[in-house]
């Protein structure tokens, strides 16, 4: 149990910080206090519990009586990210929330000050809310479902270091752009796509490895696996001149990325031709929506604005030193 300093509690007894690691009760409470990402048990426990740097002690339920007020999930990475750039020194906060019928009366602060804290004796130097990979569940703080988090959070010495927004775009009303529709002949002369097949696995680790960071290649990982299991192999389309792979598609139930081509062809139209094979795919499932979580804004207008893809939530990523 984590002490709380009840100066700071307005009108509260029995408050108490404790590690919680039930499924069941946590997406609970997570389902009142950010109900639009629909966290549910199966999912809590595949995205959290099994992810390998959780420890108990960073999954906190702050308590008034015998009623669970609010939840975070505070980490530090403990299990290095593939190849991607040593980030152990920052700690990040995935979850949190205070219920809205206990709200304004300190226990936010509480339980955001149990976290630095735990955070601290980790060894981190920093707390990011919260671009955790492979574990996030948005980028940051969703900026008009929680204008008042990000205040929050503000007030309490965060800063802010980006503003991604999430996309989604109506699959019956795919449209190819013309600048695309007109070099598909001229750019499969140049270029070989294909769907994922079991004698690309190597060229494609080793591609995703060289150019992009680690969660890139848990992506391939994860999906080659799910491909060899039984899944449709359309979920990943790849790129190909000669014998080398320069881009790759993913898309896993909807969700489309990530998408990425090598620096010496990203000019060539690969990238446009991968989208379209990639947003096909997932149409040919019968799905009639695609969607992501992760861009910038100059990278919305320039590559997906054009296929009709349109804003669909904006977030605020935010840190704060601790030391």
């Amino acid at each position: 149990m984590v002490n709380i300093d009840y100066g700071n509690v307005k009108n509260m007894v029995d408050c108490r910080i404790e590690p919680c690691v039930n499924p069941d009760l946590i997406t609970d409470v997570l389902c009142s206090i950010i109900p639009q990402e629909r966290i549910q048990s199966e999912l809590f426990a595949r995205r959290v519990l099994l992810d390998h740097n959780f420890r108990s002690e960073g999954s906190l339920i702050i308590w008034v009586g015998s009623e669970p007020a609010g939840y975070c999930w505070a980490l530090r990475r403990h299990v290095p990210l593939e190849n991607a750039v040593d980030d152990s020194y920052r700690g990040y906060i995935v979850l949190f929330g205070i219920k809205e019928a206990f709200r304004r009366r300190g226990l936010g602060k509480a339980l955001l000050d149990s976290a630095e804290k735990y955070l601290c004796k980790m060894g981190c130097k920093e707390s990011w809310i919260s671009p955790y990979a492979p574990g996030y569940f948005t980028p940051g703080i969703d900026v008009n479902a929680h204008p008042e988090g990000l205040r929050f959070m503000l007030n309490r010495g965060y800063e802010s270091q980006s503003k991604p927004l999430a996309m989604e775009i109506d699959l019956e009303y795919l449209r190819v752009p013309d600048y695309v529709a007109s070099s598909i002949d001229r750019i499969e002369r140049e270029f070989t796509f294909t769907s994922y097949s079991p004698e690309l696995t190597v060229p494609l680790l080793k591609f995703a490895a060289k150019e992009f960071a680690g969660d890139w290649v848990r992506f391939v990982r994860d999906a080659a696996r799910d491909i060899l299991k039984g899944d449709d192999p359309g979920r990943l389309q790849i790129a190909c001149q000669g014998d080398q792979v320069v881009g790759y598609c993913h898309h896993e139930d909807g969700r489309f990325g990530p998408i990425g081509v090598s620096k010496r062809v990203e000019a060539n139209g690969v990238g446009s031709e991968l989208m379209r094979r990639g947003l096909l795919s997932i149409a040919s499932s019968g799905l009639n929506r695609a969607w992501f979580l992760w861009t910038n804004e100059e990278t919305a207008k320039r590559f997906y604005s054009p296929w009709g893809w349109k804003e669909w939530r904006r977030f605020e990523v935010v840190k704060k030193s601790l030391v």
